[in-house]
């Protein structure tokens, strides 16, 4: 049930809904590339990220003296679904 907690959890900020949105389907940006895009600093885009991946639905490799970000790719079957929830929504508000 913890687990289940901690994925809501992950999706509860309009923050980490625009920081999902800006990486789907397979964009892998920095934080502060990151934070830019999204009009926040760098300290509580890291605060975001670090939640999104402790959460399933981000995976993060350091480069040099970075961290890139991505979307899980091998998510738990409940986070794929929801990415997605958050693409499809993203597309019809769009058109």
């Amino acid at each position: 049930m913890k687990e289940l907690e901690d994925i809501f959890k992950g999706m509860a900020s309009s923050r980490r809904i625009d920081i999902i949105k800006l990486l789907f389907p397979d964009r892998r940006l920095s934080v502060g590339d990151i934070a830019g895009r999204i009009g926040l600093s760098l300290r509580s885009t890291s605060k975001h990220l670090i939640k999104l991946e402790k959460s399933g639905y981000l995976k993060s490799r350091q480069e040099g003296f970075y961290n890139i970000y991505r979307i899980n790719p091998k998510p738990p079957r409940i986070i794929e679904k929801l990415v997605d929830l958050v693409h499809s929504c993203n597309r019809r508000f769009d058109d």
